[in-house]
């Protein structure tokens, strides 16, 4: 990987992004109407968190002109996201993700559904944008402080080496190998690599040829990392997980522990960061995770705190301090939210439910009213 030329400090730092954007519906025990409805996958909530807290954050997607498509993107404009480059041509149909959260022995379980919860159809999956719209981005947006990338293709890789070169901070968080040429290419253009040891175990044994910080999370076990020096592997370094103040749901926990990394490194990225200081960035991605574990859906918290608010909290969760334990949840209003809004219902709905699948206004609120930004 070639060196990194630091881009210059701006006032607002940028992110440009591309992978999983999804929408995210959230089902409470075995409730059949979702809790709430919401922007997600982790591209989407990594950008999503990073614009709350006052980031220039721009999604590049192929998301389709549906009902999911039309809900993502009023959730993301609604915390500022740059939405010009979310429907990239050409369309695919809106991913979608049910998750449900149960309590079992007096512990809270989630799971993740890909089948349509009314009619049992397989949901919208992944698609990856073009290498001519990865270019048409590139050409409008040239020097991004951070590119962030969750799949390998060769149009998120493209991306990759020309903002490198650029001297943007990549960040590469993969959730499986796929194919391994596109996925050694896009190890060797990026700096910070982070995955799941759950999902993946470890990476393809590769060296870097630059500076490269490498995160292996591990679910309530905390997190380990280790920092590439040219072609010398360092040590792994273990960081305990923080407690949570109360915990209702542990899903985006590592999409807050990545933004809050980001956060830290600004514009000076991790390159120059000393161990020390990269250690103390992790360690306040872990304390913004633990904040939202106390609520429901993967950026639960964004609904029902202001940024000043949360920040306050992270600060308090690092220094030991009490938070408040009571649990965060909404209830939601969902009458009017329709049992489904998958392609296949969309196009057959069952006999009798044509009303309760009736497609919702563009302007149909995602959250109650009152939520502070």
């Amino acid at each position: 990987m070639a060196e990194r030329r630091r881009v210059p400090v701006m006032t607002v730092p940028c992110i440009v992004g591309t992978g999983l954007i999804t929408l995210d519906l959230i089902y409470r025990g075995d409730a059949k109407v979702p809790l709430s409805r919401a922007a997600g996958g982790t591209c989407g909530n990594v950008l999503a968190i990073l614009a709350y807290l006052g980031w220039r954050a721009v999604p590049v997607s192929r998301l389709d002109d549906d009902v999911a498509g039309d809900l993502v993107e009023a959730d993301l404009k609604s915390w500022g996201v740059d939405v010009r480059f979310l429907r990239m041509e050409p369309r695919a149909p809106t991913p979608i993700i049910a998750e449900r959260i149960r309590r079992r022995d007096g512990r809270v379980v989630h799971s993740f559904l890909f089948a349509c919860q009314c009619c049992g159809a397989m949901l919208p999956r992944f698609r990856a944008i073009r290498l001519g719209e990865a270019d048409s981005v590139v050409a409008a947006i040239a020097k991004p402080t951070v590119f962030f990338f969750d799949r390998a293709s060769p149009a998120s890789v493209r991306m990759a080496k020309t903002y490198a070169a650029n001297g943007g901070l990549v960040v590469f968080e993969p959730s499986s190998v796929g194919e391994p040429r596109t996925f050694e290419a896009a190890l060797a253009a990026s700096h910070v690599v982070k995955y799941s040891e759950q999902r993946m175990g470890g990476l393809p044994v590769t060296r870097p040829t630059g500076r490269r910080l490498e995160i292996q999370t591990r679910g309530a076990d905390g997190l380990r990392y280790r920092v590439a020096e040219g072609r010398r592997l360092g040590s792994w370094l273990t960081l305990p997980s923080l407690p949570a103040p109360q915990v209702l749901d542990t899903a985006g926990a590592g999409d807050w522990c990545t933004a809050g990394l980001l956060l830290q490194a600004g514009s000076e990225g991790v390159e120059s960061m000393p161990a020390r200081q990269i250690e103390q960035a992790l360690r306040y991605g872990q304390a913004m995770s633990a904040w939202n574990c106390r609520f429901e859906g993967a950026r639960g918290g964004m609904y029902e705190h202001s940024s000043k608010e949360m920040r306050r909290e992270v600060e308090a969760i690092l220094s030991g301090s009490s938070v408040s334990a009571e649990p965060e949840h909404v209830e939601l209003d969902c009458a009017r939210t329709p049992v489904s809004i998958c392609p296949a219902c969309d196009r057959s709905p069952a006999p009798g439910r044509r009303a309760e699948l009736g497609r919702p206004a563009r302007s149909s609120s995602l959250r109650p009213a009152g939520r502070t930004k």
